[in-house]
């Protein structure tokens, strides 16, 4: 008898632990059912967070309109994205429930770190080579960024070629001309950017063929800008006016001041920018300004004028 007792306990303890378990798994969802099912968490409050890009109150707008008087349990990020999904500098949302009556979305944004000119428009680039949409030239009829339609194919445009771009050496020679005959008018220059406190002050790279907003840069020349952009200390970063990237990926921009750097290829970028300030500060000790460094091969780096 002391033996089928014994075995009887562990199959007691058995049964209470998965019955315990059961409960851990039902209260939760029990809770949810609840709340989905009373007034007492109705959305009386959408707060709007981390919007630098995005207008903040058109957003809190929108959110409100579709979640005021829904019930907070039952609202989910899926459906923030599905509210807020033209704004197209968004990239995800969060969610927080703050019980009993307010919503609080956190936005997490695409920032824009490249302006391109591709077949008369403008298109902004993020650091990590994503498009996020169409942009505005400077004096264009227009309330802002295209609106693209986040995740959809929708967003896509159609590529083509502008005659005008020129590639190679020989366009870094002859610096941002005229389109040529046969081009589409531009609604911008390369030399004003596109509208837009913050687009405006994007460093620009002129391609030709149009990129697809809402999708990854497929031009390796975008990725090659985005990428030495993303490498450079932010000071020179944010003393670039434009970029200039050969079919052969070889670099050149131009600084705000009207420098112009040749980099050459990606590579070396430390020793490339330690050569850059080492000559500008030679010339500064002499109270002069380069207007054209080569620090492509920065163990020899050239500046003009000569200094003698």
């Amino acid at each position: 008898m002391a033996r089928h007792g014994g075995a009887r306990g562990p199959r007691l303890h058995i049964f209470w632990s998965i019955l315990l378990t059961v409960a851990v798994l039902a209260v939760p969802g029990a809770v949810v059912a609840w709340g989905r099912s009373t007034s007492t968490f109705t959305t009386e409050r959408v707060v709007v967070t981390g919007a630098r890009m995005v207008a903040k109150k058109e957003a809190r707008r929108a959110l409100e309109g579709a979640f005021l008087g829904e019930n907070l349990f039952a609202v989910t990020a899926e459906d923030v994205r599905r509210v807020l999904r033209r704004q197209c500098y968004l990239a995800d949302v969060e969610i927080d429930r703050d019980f009993p009556d307010t919503l609080r979305v956190r936005l997490i944004e695409h920032r824009p770190a490249l302006a391109v000119l591709a077949e008369g428009r403008w298109f902004l680039v993020s650091a990590e080579g994503h498009v996020i949409c169409e942009a505005p030239a400077k004096g264009a009829a227009s309330s802002g960024p295209a609106s693209v339609e986040v995740g959809s194919a929708a967003a896509d445009s159609a590529a083509g070629e502008d005659a005008a771009a020129a590639d190679g050496d020989a366009a870094v020679a002859s610096g941002d001309s005229a389109a040529g005959d046969g081009a589409p008018p531009e609604a911008g220059t390369i030399d004003e950017g596109p509208d837009g406190k913050v687009e405006g002050g994007l460093p620009r790279l002129r391609v030709t063929e149009a990129p697809r907003p809402g999708k990854a840069a497929g031009d390796a020349r975008v990725q090659t800008a985005v990428a030495v952009l993303a490498d450079v200390p932010r000071s020179l970063r944010r003393r670039v006016a434009r970029i200039e990237v050969t079919k052969a990926l070889r670099l050149t921009v131009t600084l705000r001041d009207g420098t112009l750097v040749r980099l050459g290829d990606a590579g070396r970028l430390s020793d490339k920018v330690i050569a850059l300030r080492a000559v500008t500060a030679a010339y500064r000790a002499r109270g002069l300004r380069p207007t054209y460094v080569d620090v492509s091969v920065p163990e020899r780096p050239l500046g003009q004028p000569l200094l003698e």
